[in-house]
């Protein structure tokens, strides 16, 4: 997967990737099923735009050390040498 962050395009491992949307996937779905639980849709949708929100604000707070070293290029995802 390819993303600008803080204006640096950076290509993260496609196997971080699946592990991260299995996560967020998780706490998405436990997060509405608990709202629609509890009748509580407006739950829901408040907590997905403020995850935006805090997230963003996160992203804007790395380094561009921390970001660059997320970095995979094509021969160093396979596990080759960089």
């Amino acid at each position: 997967m390819k993303i600008v962050v803080n204006g640096k395009l950076i290509k993260l491992k496609d196997e971080d990737v699946r592990i991260a949307q299995k996560l967020a996937n998780s706490f998405i779905s436990h997060v509405k099923d608990s709202a629609a639980g509890h009748n509580q849709l407006g739950m829901y949708i408040t907590t997905m735009v403020v995850m935006h929100n805090m997230t963003g604000d996160v992203l804007k707070a790395f380094e561009p050390e921390i970001l660059q070293a997320l970095t995979v290029n094509d021969k160093t995802e396979d596990g080759g040498e960089e």
